[in-house]
């Protein structure tokens, strides 16, 4: 699956995504600092799932109305655990917001 990773990620999730097969694309340096808009729009320009910790986007998507493939959101100290519930939940996460926190994990349809 095709990922694109905010700034906010944590590293080892990409490392452990990328390892486990699984393209992960992230914003270069002169992207640093992009809009969240922006971001949404480039993960969907590259037919990518968003992988975030920053909650604004759930605004953009569900207030605004914004299009997405789908998005996980992490609300987990644990890029481990954050990496395991991608991995099992890779069937849900088109057109679904996936909020994966320490002790669940959450699948809410973006439209």
């Amino acid at each position: 699956m095709r990922f694109f990773a905010d700034e906010c990620v944590d590293m080892r999730i990409v490392r452990a995504l990328r390892s486990a097969g699984h393209e992960v694309l992230q914003p270069d340096f002169s992207d640093r600092g992009a809009a969240d808009d922006s971001v949404l729009e480039t993960a969907l320009k590259n037919r990518a799932v968003l992988l975030t910790e920053d909650r604004d986007f759930g605004a953009l998507l569900f207030r605004d109305s914004l299009d997405a493939m789908g998005v996980f959101y992490f609300r987990c100290d644990d890029p481990v655990r954050c990496t395991k519930a991608v991995l099992d939940t890779l069937d849900r996460v088109l057109g679904n917001f996936v909020v994966v926190t320490d002790r669940a994990v959450r699948v809410r349809p973006l439209k």
